[in-house]
């Protein structure tokens, strides 16, 4: 995988669209992993939440990056303080660190699925079309 490529994508998309944190989860056997990959932050007040995301190894279907995987698709949500731990497993950290809207997107290199890019605000985002095709564009979907 070129992590270059990736890093500077996650770059764009959140310098572009206001995000003020992107993580990526790399496809590692039968799971997504966050622990080890570049980040990008755009509110330093996030790099709490940044590290509780690499505590995190997603199975297919389970939570945002899981079910982005399973369903190769892009999942928003409006504000993850609404979910519960079975629908968003980092719910508790979520809360305390303010975290409110969160965009999962499929990441493909050459067509092939390399892992899943997270967007994260502090502010409640209401789904923007527009964006989110532009966005699976940079991401090869």
């Amino acid at each position: 995988m070129d992590s270059a490529k990736m890093l500077s994508t996650m770059e764009g998309i959140c310098n572009q669209h206001g995000w003020h944190l992107g993580v990526f989860y790399l496809l590692e056997d039968d799971r997504l992993n966050c622990a080890g990959q570049e980040t990008c932050i755009k509110n330093p007040h996030l790099r709490a939440y940044q590290e509780e995301c690499k505590k995190y190894k997603f199975k297919k279907g389970v939570g945002v990056p899981g079910r982005v995987w399973q369903n190769q698709n892009y999942e928003w949500v409006n504000n993850v303080q609404n979910l519960d731990v079975s629908e968003y497993p980092r719910a508790a950290p979520a809360k305390t660190m303010g975290i409110k809207a969160s965009l999962g997107v499929p990441y493909k290199q050459d067509g092939n699925f390399m892992g899943v890019m997270e967007f994260f605000n502090i502010n409640k985002v209401e789904c923007d079309s527009a964006m989110v095709q532009d966005i699976m564009k940079k991401c090869g979907g």
